[in-house]
């Protein structure tokens, strides 16, 4: 796939005054990461934010979901919310495999 146009992705310029920031896959969709935001309670998830991904052509979201980190700044918990909410999914950030759902 070659350079994508960013000014041909519908609501591109909206998106990135939103997200903190985002990346280009090669897969023809976009992924925007939201804002950073600490956990209320101290514990092994230090902070989360939501992630959309989104169609380069139509601009329409795909998929989203939380994602949950670590001191280190490893995902170790998501929870997709659509197309489908699947509830929680427990991470292992040394392997970034599945170990639990709920």
């Amino acid at each position: 796939m070659g350079e994508i146009d960013l000014n041909t992705v519908p609501e591109h310029d909206r998106r990135i005054k939103i997200y903190d920031f985002f990346k280009v896959l090669s897969n023809q969709r976009i992924r925007y990461y939201g804002k950073y935001k600490p956990a209320k309670t101290l514990g092994r998830t230090v902070g989360a934010r939501l992630v959309v991904e989104v169609s380069i052509i139509t601009g329409k979201p795909i998929r989203t979901w939380y994602e949950s980190y670590d001191a280190q700044n490893r995902v170790i918990r998501i929870h997709p919310k659509t197309p489908q909410d699947l509830g929680h999914i427990e991470i292992n950030p040394e392997t970034k495999k599945e170990v639990e759902r709920w």
